[in-house]
């Protein structure tokens, strides 16, 4: 088999993995019972469904970090897991990590961190798709918007309650495993 086919049948393997791992195979996410707390919100959690363009969504997980970087006991968000304003509890003061997901029609795209949050802080994470237009301005006048092809573009920003951004770093996605990359801890 051609090189190039393996690689393409493995990322397809791994969407699936992915897929299954944030979806009916995850387990619930369940608040935790430590002091150090801080609450998180991302809007449009869920699924919706249009008729011309099909189901979209946003998924969040939550989970913990092993000794090595990895993360563990992986709990999707449910409903029951949102309060009444649309916050989720999590751990503060310690490094979790989150898996982001949205999809529409299609495509998806997916971004896993690592992250620490301060006690008794509020957190926005919005999630978003990029833009896929270009406008092209013409010479002489006037513009085109251009369509750009390719996957889902989307990108991710966390805001506290005090307006400020907050670091974070991006987590690997191997075959059965989310990791912070090799050097990093």
């Amino acid at each position: 088999m051609p090189y190039l086919q393996v690689i393409t049948m493995l990322k397809k393997i791994t969407l699936l993995v992915v897929v299954s791992i944030i979806s009916g195979c995850a387990t619930s996410y369940k608040a935790p019972q430590f002091e150090d707390t801080a609450l998180i919100k991302m809007e449009g959690l869920g699924t919706s469904y249009t008729l011309t363009g099909g189901a979209s969504g946003k998924v969040l997980s939550i989970g913990e970090l092993d000794n090595e970087g990895c993360m563990t006991n992986i709990g999707q968000v449910d409903a029951t897991a949102v309060d009444e304003n649309g916050y989720v509890i999590v751990p503060a003061n310690k490094e979790i990590g989150m898996i982001l997901f949205k999809y529409k029609g299609n495509a998806n795209c997916k971004i896993s961190i690592v992250i620490t949050l301060k006690n008794n802080d509020k957190y926005e994470l919005n999630f978003v798709e990029k833009s896929r237009t270009k406008v092209v301005v013409k010479e002489g006048g006037g513009f085109d918007i251009k369509y750009i092809k390719g996957p889902m573009l989307c990108e991710l920003d966390v805001v506290s309650s005090h307006e400020e951004k907050v670091a974070f770093v991006t987590l690997e996605q191997n075959l059965f495993s989310v990791c912070k990359s090799v050097g990093v801890k």
